[in-house]
């Protein structure tokens, strides 16, 4: 039989009379959330961001605002539905640019023609336009044209000097990329 291992009283408690605690400054309780939810969240911004030490970062920074700011802890009733909404804000913040704020709008076409079952479109649209940025240049500019700015095949070919082929193809590499990605799995029309 293998020794069972120790673990403090404190991270069985549960999260209600943690964030109580946690509200009074108690250092515990806030090590005890920490261990329940870094991992998570750290992942969680991971698959968003693609970038595994700004995830790490983040993490940390949301748990230093939690810190600094434990006196409110006390009146959140689901501490992990508030920290996963801190980081997807997180990632919001850093991605405050040009291309995501500014074109939330004009993206919508980017969705499939169906109802998303528990997404944020938000969400959605945002971890579309991380892997966006992530394709290509030439592809990347492709895909924007066409999804975003809502040019034809032939007006983009026209506009870049290329063979409507050619953009025809950058197109549905895209789009077959997006439907055989994990973390777009069931966003996309035919994705397995």
């Amino acid at each position: 039989l293998l020794p069972r291992p120790f673990i403090p009283a404190i991270f069985m408690e549960d999260e209600r009379t943690l964030l109580e605690k946690l509200a009074r400054g108690d250092r515990a309780s806030f090590d005890a959330l920490y261990m329940r939810y870094a991992a998570k969240t750290e992942e969680f911004l991971c698959r968003m961001l693609k970038d595994r030490a700004e995830a790490e970062d983040i993490t940390h920074d949301l748990f230093l605002k939690i810190w600094q700011n434990r006196s409110s802890m006390a009146g959140v009733t689901a501490f992990g539905s508030y920290l996963f909404r801190m980081a997807r804000n997180a990632v919001y913040d850093r991605f405050d640019s040009r291309t995501v704020r500014t074109n939330f709008a004009r993206q919508t076409n980017l969705l499939p023609e169906y109802e998303l079952p528990d997404v944020d479109n938000r969400d959605l649209l945002l971890l579309i336009q991380l892997a966006v940025e992530k394709m290509p240049g030439q592809r990347q500019r492709i895909f924007r044209m066409s999804r975003i700015d809502g040019l034809t095949n032939r007006e983009i070919a026209e506009t870049l000097h290329i063979a409507q082929r050619t953009v025809e193809k950058h197109i549905s590499i895209s789009i077959r990329w997006f439907r055989r990605s994990p973390q777009f799995k069931g966003y996309w029309p035919d994705s397995e």
